[in-house]
């Protein structure tokens, strides 16, 4: 074997020495990447109510547990959410996962399906959801009415556990999104307001009894009318019949 095919061998030995060491160095790097997760370890969900800077106490939130995850990664809903026409493996876009969450809550409340917890926020506006088994989670607020405002949570969905610095972690937190309308104005309810003097009250107040008289603003009514004007005709008839009398004494 001459030098010049010594030469040939050994470089290509090198390079494939090379490639190997760089597999074997980029192995740690894929196996990060791709952390694995444990399914008998609990998790918890961390949401946060707020509306700019302002944080919102007495929100009640309800969590679902919607979907599980396969052992290719892929999403898979539950039984009790096959029907809902939903496809966890289609959205892409936040807005595609938002539809999915209003179809999702639309689909539990439908059907009566029952959270897997619940909780309230204090007032740093958040609120702790422990002891959650691993999967995807569909998280609802109750809107609440502070001031001259409703504040209306949206739906959204959330996995335990999430992905950060490319490693799960089982503490998960989130910012719920908010919505602020105006309260609705409640009209004043009117007082019932006899009104007149004090002698004139029970006057009124017999009056509406024998309903001569309107409740509130004591006015005649039609039956009141027709009454005044036949005591007033009796009153006329009487006079008449009786100055007679009084001539002849």
């Amino acid at each position: 074997m001459t030098r010049n095919m010594l030469g040939r061998v050994w470089r290509a030995l090198a390079v494939v020495l090379a490639s190997v060491a760089l597999a074997v160095a980029a192995w740690p790097l894929a196996a990060q990447a791709t952390p694995r997760m444990d399914p008998a370890r609990t998790g918890s969900l961390t949401v946060r109510a707020t509306y700019g800077d302002s944080a919102l106490s007495g929100v009640s939130f309800k969590a679902w547990r919607v979907a599980r995850f396969g052992e290719d990664g892929q999403l898979e809903l539950l039984d009790a959410y096959a029907g809902s026409g939903v496809d966890l493996g289609t959205p892409s876009r936040a807005s595609e996962w938002d539809v999915a969450a209003r179809s999702l809550l639309a689909w539990a409340q439908d059907k009566g399906v029952v959270p897997d917890a619940t909780g309230t926020t204090g007032s740093s506006g958040s609120v702790t959801l422990a002891d959650l088994t691993p999967g995807v989670y569909l998280l609802a607020g109750e809107a609440i009415t502070q001031g001259e405002y409703v504040y209306t949570p949206s739906a959204y969905l959330e996995s335990v556990p999430g992905l950060s610095d490319d490693a799960a972690t089982y503490d998960v937190k989130s910012v719920c999104k908010v919505a602020r309308t105006d309260a609705p104005v409640t009209p004043a309810t009117p007082s019932d307001d006899n009104g007149g003097s004090e002698n004139a009250g029970a006057a009124l107040t017999w009056a509406r009894r024998l309903g001569l008289a309107r409740t509130g603003d004591g006015s005649i009514t039609a039956l009141g009318a027709l009454v005044l004007v036949a005591v007033g005709a009796v009153l006329v008839v009487a006079g008449l019949l009786l100055w007679p009398r009084r001539n002849k004494r």
